[in-house]
């Protein structure tokens, strides 16, 4: 059976927020993923999703995806990761929240 490791790297300068959604397997497969992105702050609050499909390499650890944000100073953001294997259906999930603070 195929193992499925995923996770959502954050990378923080000043105001700018960089976000990676990473995934690493232990056998050539094809994954969906969605990186779902929730912006919160006094101005209102949003949500998108960024998806597709993957072809996997193994031991190699792949960027599925990739968005850069700008945080507000009373805001925040969070986000969620969900990826699964086309062929098992096996799923990995991950989630980070950024703050000003």
């Amino acid at each position: 059976m195929t193992q499925l490791a995923c996770r959502v790297v954050v990378e923080k300068n000043d105001d700018l927020v960089s976000v990676y959604a990473l995934a690493q397997v232990s056998q050539p497969v094809t994954v969906d993923y969605s990186l779902e992105t929730t912006k919160i702050s006094a101005s209102g609050t949003g949500t998108t999703v960024q998806s597709g499909t993957q072809d996997m390499q193994v031991g190699k650890t792949q960027v599925l995806s990739q968005v850069t944000y700008r945080l507000e100073p009373d805001g925040w953001l969070e986000f969620g990761l969900e990826v699964t294997d086309r062929l098992t259906g096996a799923k990995c999930e991950s989630s980070e929240a950024v703050s000003p603070i």
